[in-house]
């Protein structure tokens, strides 16, 4: 089966502590006012993506083997951070 692939897109107000965040790939992708919080990313990869007002919660210990590409700020450093 082929791996997710989302390019483009714009996620408002969802909840991943709830509904995890398919596993794929994210390009140039707008995650607004999301709740990340204890939320399993292995195996997602961001590319160019954007985290506005997100809650990222303690996602330290759930993201390997992650990928951020392009990374701006680094996870946490302000409310609003490009990836």
């Amino acid at each position: 089966m082929p791996e997710l692939y989302v390019e483009n897109a714009l996620f408002e107000q969802q909840n991943y502590t709830q509904l995890p965040l398919k596993k794929g790939e994210y390009d140039n992708c707008t995650f607004r006012d999301c709740s990340f919080t204890n939320s399993n990313l292995s195996d997602i990869r961001f590319s160019s993506c954007t985290f506005e007002c997100c809650d990222k919660g303690t996602l330290s210990n759930t993201i390997y083997p992650t990928s951020f590409l392009r990374v701006g700020q680094p996870l946490g450093a302000s409310k609003n951070y490009k990836i």
